[in-house]
């Protein structure tokens, strides 16, 4: 018995749609952060010093 999935109504996948932007800017943001306060990439491996 396979069930059909239920679709996010459009409330919902405008909060799902900006939830995912908050998060990719929050990612972004905590990147450069890490680089620019500890050297440190997003892979973790320290920069050359500038």
């Amino acid at each position: 018995m396979s069930a059909e999935p239920r679709w996010l109504t459009e409330t919902e996948e405008q909060a799902w749609h900006g939830l995912l932007r908050m998060h990719d800017l929050l990612v972004n943001r905590a990147g450069r952060s890490l680089q620019s306060e500890f050297g440190l990439s997003a892979t973790g491996t320290p920069s050359s010093p500038s």
